[in-house]
């Protein structure tokens, strides 16, 4: 358990990590019908190469379960939460830890770029 006095921090992208967090999220508002499909083929495609060296957190709409199962299998650990698109960067939690190895998330109540989506 962290102290007070403890200092929390946002641990480098490019350092080492457990596992890549990514969202199953595109929206057809977004990215159109037409293009949707492409999309989530695309979104499995990069989470099963990744899945080859390191865990994979897929976050997924309830909507979308069984297209990911359909898509992933059992090679990507699948989550069901409400999302908006695919930008975890932006959407996602920002994981700190401190230099004694704690760990937490930090919300940042995204409100889809000043509400712009």
């Amino acid at each position: 358990m962290a102290n007070r006095e403890d200092v929390w921090f946002m641990p480098d992208e490019g350092g080492p990590h457990e596992r890549t967090w990514m969202a199953f999220g595109a929206s057809a508002k977004i990215w159109g019908k037409k293009l949707l499909p492409e999309v989530q083929r695309n979104l499995a495609t990069i989470a099963l190469t990744i899945a080859q060296y390191e865990p994979v957190s897929m976050v997924v709409r309830p909507t979308d379960l069984l297209l990911a199962k359909q898509l992933m299998g059992s090679k990507v650990e699948l989550i069901r939460c409400p999302l908006d698109d695919v930008w975890m960067r932006d959407t996602g939690p920002v994981f700190v830890v401190t230099e004694h190895g704690d760990k937490a998330t930090v919300d940042c109540n995204f409100n889809g770029w000043g509400e712009k989506q």
